[in-house]
């Protein structure tokens, strides 16, 4: 009986998971985000160092025109391709492949074959830079339909690259077995591919 009474009144040791719920409100200054955040962490059981260096400072702005409300858009090597338009979608629940960008793939198979809307394919992905990058496979859906972007990265790749987004810096961020990783959007290409496909 003293023992339930005792762990009932205890602050139960929270895991790594909880951080993710830790995020930095519409008007939340960043110091005080990361301030909560590094509060956050210290009750967390076994983090790992690594996980907790994955936050974002004002130098991750550097090169951010604010204020903004562009997208994410991305550079990733897609198959040993470099793909330039690639959205990211966190509200997307399928990582999607526009036929444009498909076709540029050159994948051997499909060349000669019709390719109907909502195929699948397992494609092989390797985000940032040397040393600090990550390889991992994501499951596209091929549509052929009228977009500004080769893909879409939604929250299944991103949680196969174990990554965070953050809009207002335009940065994504993953662990690596080196360190952090990133991938910086690109607010100039992201805003030219907005305007154009309002044309």
């Amino acid at each position: 009986m003293f023992v339930m009474k005792f762990l009932n009144n205890t602050t139960q040791r929270k895991n790594s998971i909880h951080l993710i719920n830790v995020v930095q409100g519409k008007n939340e200054f960043l110091r005080d985000y990361l301030t909560q955040f590094n509060k956050e962490s210290l009750v967390v059981k076994d983090l790992e160092p690594s996980f907790a260096m994955v936050a974002l400072n004002k130098s991750d702005l550097e090169g951010v025109r604010l204020p903004h409300d562009d997208l994410v858009m991305i550079t990733l090597l897609v198959e040993f391709f470099t793909m330039k338009r690639v959205l990211v979608d966190s509200r997307s629940s399928e990582d999607i492949l526009h036929k444009p960008g498909f076709d540029q793939l050159r994948i051997p198979g499909f060349a000669r074959q019709m390719v109907h809307p909502l195929e699948s394919i397992d494609l092989s992905i390797i985000a940032g830079l040397s040393p600090c990058q990550t390889e991992v496979q994501m499951t596209f859906l091929v549509v052929d339909t009228r977009s500004p972007y080769d893909a879409i990265i939604g929250h299944l790749g991103l949680n196969a690259m174990e990554a965070i987004v953050s809009t207002r810096h335009l940065l994504v961020k993953f662990l690596t077995k080196f360190g952090v990783g990133q991938i910086r959007g690109d607010q100039k290409a992201a805003r030219q591919c907005s305007d154009g496909y309002k044309e």
